[in-house]
């Protein structure tokens, strides 16, 4: 299995398909967001959030114990939700950056085709204007 990246859109229409793979995008995120830094775009991880309930779903049964024992729910970082033309603009320096060096990423191919999927659902978010964040499936 292992980890995938997916986009989470606002208020998701029942019509818009925003199914993607992720899975290669996430194995190669540190080499995509330090040439993002270089590049001076917003790296992709930034645009991370997630929502609280997701977070303590993903902690272990020990620490969703302690955490429902203790914990403060409040402490929890609140989801954020994005423009999607500031992910295009960093969609688009990455997809470019794997372009012109595929040898700098494992499976350059499969990581364009997330890109690419990536951009699709970005594209079609801002068409409907609809807010977005990267979300992470363990």
């Amino acid at each position: 299995m292992g980890v995938a990246f997916y986009i989470s859109i606002e208020n998701c229409p029942t019509d818009f398909d925003i199914s993607v793979d992720g899975k290669l995008l996430a194995a190669s995120i540190d080499k995509l967001n330090k040439y993002a830094k270089a590049k001076g775009v917003n790296p992709l991880g930034e645009f991370f959030s997630q929502d609280p309930s997701d977070l303590l779903d993903i902690l272990s049964p020990g620490d969703r114990e302690i955490f429902d024992k203790h914990g403060d729910k409040s402490m929890l970082p609140n989801e954020e939700w994005f423009d999607p033309l500031a992910g295009l603009t960093t969609i688009r320096a990455l997809t470019d950056w794997v372009k012109t060096n595929p040898k700098g990423i494992k499976r350059p191919e499969d990581v364009l085709t997330d890109l690419t999927r990536f951009a699709a659902i970005l594209a079609e978010a801002d068409k409907r204007q609809l807010r977005w964040h990267l979300a992470v499936d363990f």
